[in-house]
């Protein structure tokens, strides 16, 4: 299951009211139809949208005239006999509409960082995480039960590499305004901008290490001479095979010292930046090239396809800075590369209600919400990808 089926399948089990079920209350039903209303694609079980944004603080609230008051004595004697409702549930119900808008809107972008991530794992607080590289085994040995016992295993070492969960965050609001004027489509609009934000900021922390060219585990840089996996060839069919051929032939470490190899069924990438994309193409999909200037002597492209049938393992990095260095990263189940973690597991960011802004129902006529997203990652294994730094 890819990172995009899974947070699609956890949209469900991270909202915050309860499960849409015969014998829902008024106030599930309530939340059911606000969460429809801003997001279409929501299977409210049957439970229709509300008509619009005010209809549905209204019928939270009470305050018809949208004055920011709670009218206990206006609402719903169904709603009103709910044990947990209160004049802050229209607050939580929205934040809870938001939460899984924006959970879907961001599994739905893709930057491709997922070609690097080999590992996520969840981290139960912000102390220091140790992200280790172990070594390779030798071969198994031989042995005749009969005659002697089984050896011990071969010791084999490894490196570590240290880092902490950050927090990055910021508050977004819908006004008093948005809400009297109906303005849903600002309010989904504001949605997708703070997951493509949010998006975009995670795949640069990922793609981070491969473009700063940062260190290993082993304490040096990710693509140099002594690793085997830098290169200086502009992207070409030709360029492309010396890769994969130098990501093969790199050795396990020790005690193995075995080369790796390639695994050509695997899921290779292709990372370029947006101004060789076209270039990216014809190297994944010519059928062979010519390789001398009298365009007599035709080489079969020995790599086509390796990127995917239609393309769809090329990563163009709008963000790469640099307009000509490309890189190729080998299947992350052959070799690991990047560790991320993601406090309690949580890979989406979420929103809550920011109770410092929020004492009544309105403060500076909005609602106010923090979105936060927590996670950081450690680069482990060298050995996993293969980069050209083009003059």
């Amino acid at each position: 299951m890819d990172s995009k089926e899974k947070l699609l399948r956890d949209i469900e089990r991270t909202v915050y009211y309860s499960s849409l079920e015969v014998g829902r209350t008024a106030l599930d039903k309530a939340r059911a139809a606000l969460t429809k209303l801003i997001n279409p694609w929501f299977d409210s079980n049957g439970i229709p949208a509300f008509a619009g944004l005010r209809p549905a603080y209204e019928f939270f609230t009470g305050d018809v005239e949208m004055r920011g008051l709670f009218y206990s004595n206006r609402v719903d004697a169904d709603l009103r006999s709910c044990q947990d409702f209160n004049s802050s549930s229209f607050d939580y119900a929205l934040q809870n509409a938001l939460h899984v808008g924006l959970a879907k809107e961001y599994a739905d972008i893709d930057f491709h960082e997922a070609a690097l991530i080999g590992l996520k794992r969840s981290a139960k607080d912000f102390r220091s995480i140790k992200a280790v590289r172990f070594g390779y085994l030798s071969d198994i040995p031989t042995v005749d039960p009969e005659a002697a016992d089984y050896g011990a295993i071969a010791p084999f070492g490894d490196e570590q590499a240290s880092y902490s969960i950050t927090t990055r965050g910021l508050v977004i609001k819908i006004t008093r305004i948005c809400m009297i004027n109906e303005n849903i489509g600002l309010v989904r609009a504001l949605l997708n901008r703070v997951a493509r934000a949010a998006r975009r900021t995670h795949a640069k922390h990922v793609w981070s290490f491969f473009t700063s060219n940062a260190n290993c585990s082993d304490g040096t840089a990710w693509f140099t001479g002594g690793h085997g996996n830098l290169g200086s060839g502009a992207l070409s069919i030709a360029a492309v095979v010396t890769g994969v051929g130098a990501l093969g032939d790199m050795t396990e470490g020790s005690p193995s010292n075995e080369k790796i190899g390639i695994n050509l069924g695997g899921k290779w990438w292709l990372a370029v930046p947006l101004s060789l994309w076209d270039t990216a193409v014809r190297v994944n999909q010519l059928d062979s090239y010519y390789t001398g200037n009298d365009l007599t002597t035709k080489t079969i492209n020995s790599v086509r396809g390796l990127f995917g049938e239609k393309n769809e393992r090329i990563a163009i990095i709008s963000f790469l800075s640099d307009t000509n260095d490309w890189g190729i990263i080998r299947p992350v189940e052959d070799v690991g590369c990047i560790e991320m973690s993601y406090l309690n597991g949580r890979e989406e960011p979420e929103i809550i209600v920011d109770d410092s802004l929020s004492e009544a129902a309105f403060k500076g006529d909005a609602w106010l919400y923090k979105v936060r997203h927590e996670y950081q990652g450690a680069l482990v294994e060298y050995r996993s990808a293969y980069k050209s730094v083009v003059s």
